[in-house]
């Protein structure tokens, strides 16, 4: 079971400025289970490369994304996951994500 409320207080501890008020607005949207707005401030994030280039986009995928992605519209799901996978080196390694197979 993912710890996703400690991954969140971590990512915030570690992070300054406008990611870090990021991080807040994830962890008040996920605690409130507001998917659909937390679906829309992901995409929102994963297009700004000021913000998305500084974080490890798998570790937020496996940490955090995982945990509520089959409540997430499948067309903002798949534009998500593309962003992660255009960060990860590897095709295979990328493609065994969508099949879901874990390879760390």
């Amino acid at each position: 079971m993912r710890d996703v409320p400690n991954y969140l207080a971590e990512q915030q501890a570690l992070s300054s400025g406008e990611l870090a008020t990021e991080w807040v607005k994830f962890e008040e949207l996920y605690s409130k289970k507001l998917w659909h707005q937390l679906t829309q401030r992901l995409l929102a994030f994963m297009k700004t490369p000021i913000l998305s280039e500084k974080v490890d986009l798998l570790k937020l995928y496996d940490n955090f994304i995982a945990d509520f992605e089959h409540r997430i519209n499948q067309l903002a799901f798949v534009e998500i996951i593309l962003f992660v996978v255009r960060q990860i080196s590897g095709n295979n390694f990328s493609i065994g994500i969508f099949k879901g197979e874990k390879y760390i």
